[in-house]
């Protein structure tokens, strides 16, 4: 049963597109908000509260991008819980994950920024040497897009993540993705994007041999009981004992995930309205696209109903 006061907080995940709203937020809950960003800029040495007012957010470095899009998306849960808003549950998009955990209360902020870019760090190592890239074919069903990674053309290519029944996003080398891409179009996909990413998120062959590493850093951070249930983007069971947290985050990055079996677990939860924290609108764009009654709360939408 769906309760209209129930709400969930959701994270994005790296190489978002901004929407073009979040100076407008974050300016009007600055006073919240700048004490994260504030923090994120020492760690990237460098300015990002300058980069978001000037509009340069996509011309972060990879690294820097992330780091402000956890430190932002931090922040703007922030400032919803500020106005009044205490989420049922919380869930993270491949990188949002982390948001999602210090958000929860199981991780403190200055840590996650840590494991945010100790991850980025570890998973660049792993893939030196090597030309990868990942992105969305928009378009195809799921069986469409098995039937032209079954073929064996492209022996790299992985299915990283179901945004929706005719959206998933895939990883895999440079040129299989390129040729991938390209069979899929001329199979009738709408689009395809290539991602702002040089990592093969999510890709158990390429990023896998790097779990064993992230476990043993992750050893010199203090997880605790999340006071909010975090949602497996995994497994989709709600995640609330340090343990399995340490676990999801191991697996995280170097297995497939399933978004939209997380929103369908949101929604049968009773969730009537999802606040997407972070810059950009995608988890909004994936979420028409899938069949639940669930209302999305973006910057975009935020900025806009407060100047109404």
């Amino acid at each position: 049963m769906v309760d209209n006061q129930k709400s969930a907080f959701v994270f994005p995940g790296a190489a978002v597109e901004p929407c073009g709203a979040e100076a407008g937020f974050y300016a009007k809950h600055r006073e919240v908000m700048w004490p994260f960003v504030v923090k994120a800029s020492e760690a990237a040495g460098l300015d990002l509260e300058e980069t978001l007012d000037k509009g340069l957010l996509s011309g972060l470095d990879e690294r820097n991008s992330q780091l402000f899009t956890f430190a932002y998306s931090h922040a703007v849960a922030q400032a919803h819980r500020h106005a009044g808003v205490s989420p049922a549950v919380v869930a993270g998009y491949s990188l949002g994950i982390y948001a999602a955990i210090t958000v929860s209360g199981a991780l403190a902020f200055d840590q996650g920024l840590s494991v945010v870019g100790a991850v980025f760090d570890i998973m660049k190592e792993q893939c030196t040497g090597g030309a990868y890239a990942m992105g969305a074919v928009v378009g195809l069903l799921q069986s469409d897009t098995d039937r032209i990674v079954a073929s064996g053309k492209f022996p790299s290519i992985c299915r990283t993540n179901t945004n929706n029944e005719t959206c998933g996003v895939f990883s895999g080398t440079a040129q299989d993705i390129e040729t991938f891409f390209a069979e899929a179009r001329t199979q009738g996909a709408l689009s395809t994007v290539t991602f702002r990413v040089s990592i093969p998120y999510h890709h158990p062959k390429f990023i896998g041999g790097a779990s064993a590493r992230f476990a043993r850093v992750l050893k010199d951070f203090s997880f605790c009981d999340a006071a909010v249930p975090v949602i497996s983007s995994i497994d989709q069971r709600p995640l609330v004992k340090p343990g399995d947290l340490v676990e999801f985050v191991v697996k995280n990055f170097s297995s497939p995930v399933h978004w939209q079996k997380v929103t369908e677990t949101i929604a049968a939860m009773g969730v009537a309205t999802v606040y997407e924290c972070g810059p950009g609108i995608s988890l909004c764009q994936n979420g028409r696209f899938i069949p639940n009654r669930l209302r999305y709360i973006t910057v975009r939408r935020a900025t806009r109903r407060d100047a109404v």
